[in-house]
């Protein structure tokens, strides 16, 4: 009898054990909402202290006002301004320091950041510099090479180096550059004004990144891509641009369409082994230097069907298709084979889902979180999802959407994910994806691991304690 008590004090120990740190482990991870400002009970003061305090996956959603703060997020959250609340970074360093994936701020005004010094003996910061050469043309001068890729500090107002960063319905002023993203993959600017920066956006090193409905105006530069593959920039508006709008330095298969340029110094300028890129129903006009564009590595200046709207072209439309009959030359050595005669209205893109994560072939397990974005000219009516043949599940947002699939309810294998859109002309898409899951081995390293490991040991030992002690009682009693 007293073997069975022992060893039925132990098990009820360990099941106790379990049930409490699994308790307590989850409760600890578990996403909630932090508010800054207000006049909330428990409301932080401070944004950096609320996202400190944050678990991965919270939301940290901040009240109107000015936040006077250098920012570092470096756990995946949803920073929310609930009025266009403004951080401003004291022209100290960057504004927005981002070192975590699957991070999101919305709605904020972002600005003064630090601004690093400059070399007198060298060319002042900027895109690239424009200088007119006798013959009349435009020549590029490489200022900006060497400063991209040495150890020179920059300030940014949001410094991103990680992937899966969506920053939108934002508004980033007076800045050394308003975004700078280095090293980093699959991030989305939507619908973000960039004002009075030296360089409204800087990316450096990445891929598969998207600028959509963004504004920039009265920047030095606008867009900086620098190693940069199958990115896109589509649907922004570039005024007043005292440099370039859009520099590509050894960029390739990307997307330049549905654009409008205007009175900008030059539009857009590519060199050094830029290749594969596809410029297409754009808006060229009333530009400063002589010529709107330069590219000298003889990129597609139509899409084989559609070219640009040049204000400068001269050609006729003899059939009445919208397509000038002779192409238009682009300098240096590139020709626009179908220019359009009449502007482009850059509001029609018709619609397209990218699913974002997870990605084609992606090994999956427990609760997962599905994200992605929506390109669409007419609004956005519904975005939804679906696990094979389910029923269709409303994701949370439209342009930006996220979901939410618990993939223990299914069987282990190959599965497939669809995303549904719709917009207010009733243009549809599905995106489609298949996914692997696998729910074998318990593989959630999110955990606190010595929380649960301490908690479990301590019980234990409280309960080999206790058995010990019921052990010594039941012999004194048999001496009795």
């Amino acid at each position: 009898m007293l073997i069975l008590h022992k060893t039925f004090m132990v098990f009820l120990s360990l099941v106790i054990a379990l049930t409490i740190t699994h308790a307590l482990s989850y409760q600890i991870e578990t996403p909630s909402t932090l508010y800054v400002g207000g006049k909330g009970p428990g409301n932080y003061t401070s944004i950096q202290k609320a996202i400190e305090s944050a678990t991965p996956g919270s939301t940290v959603m901040v009240y109107k006002g000015v936040y006077h703060e250098n920012i570092i997020i470096d756990k995946p959250i949803n920073l929310v301004s609930e009025e266009e609340a403004i951080i401003d970074g004291n022209n100290t360093g960057n504004v927005i320091h981002i070192t975590s994936g699957n991070v999101s701020i919305s709605g904020f005004t972002i600005q003064n950041s630090g601004i690093p010094q400059v070399n007198k003996t060298k060319p002042p910061s900027g895109n690239a510099s424009i200088k007119e050469e006798p013959s009349g043309g435009i020549g590029l001068s490489k200022v900006k090479k060497n400063r991209l890729f040495n150890d020179t500090i920059e300030f940014a107002g949001i410094f991103i180096e990680s992937d899966d960063v969506v920053v939108d319905s934002c508004k980033i002023l007076s800045s050394h550059i308003g975004i700078m993203l280095r090293n980093g993959s699959n991030n989305l600017f939507d619908s973000v004004l960039f004002l009075n920066n030296s360089i409204g956006l800087e990316i450096i090193r990445s891929n598969s990144d998207t600028i959509h409905l963004c504004d920039f105006q009265k920047n030095n530069g606008g867009v900086a891509l620098n190693f940069v593959d199958s990115s896109e920039i589509v649907q922004c508006r570039f005024y007043h641009q005292n440099g370039v709008a859009i520099s590509l330095n050894r960029v390739t298969n990307s997307f330049i369409h549905h654009n409008e340029f205007r009175f900008n110094e030059i539009c857009i300028v590519l060199i050094n082994n830029c290749d594969g890129n596809v410029v297409f129903q754009n808006n060229f006009r009333e530009s400063i230097a002589p010529s709107h564009v330069r590219d000298n590595c003889n990129n597609s200046w139509d899409n084989g069907v559609y070219g640009n709207y040049w204000d400068d072209y001269l050609g006729v439309d003899i059939n009445g298709d919208g397509i000038g009959e002779d192409p238009y030359d682009v300098p240096l050595v590139s020709i626009d084979r179908y220019p359009l005669v009449s502007p482009v209205d850059v509001s029609d893109i018709g619609i397209t889902v990218n699913i974002l994560y997870p990605r084609d072939g992606d090994e999956v397990y427990d609760v997962i979180e599905i994200r992605g974005r929506v390109l669409s000219g007419p609004p956005i009516i519904e975005v939804k999802y679906k696990l094979d043949d389910e029923e269709w599940i409303k994701a949370d947002g439209t342009s930006s959407w996220k979901g939410y699939i618990d993939t223990t309810e299914y069987e282990n294998g190959y599965h497939d994910l669809y995303v549904y859109a719709l917009n207010s002309n009733n243009e549809s898409f599905i995106s489609h994806i298949q996914i692997l899951i696998n729910n074998t081995f318990n593989k959630d390293m999110n955990k606190t691991p010595w929380v649960e490991n301490g908690l479990f040991l301590i019980i234990i030992i409280i309960a080999m304690i206790f058995t010990h002690k019921s052990d010594i009682t039941h012999k004194n009693d048999r001496k009795r």
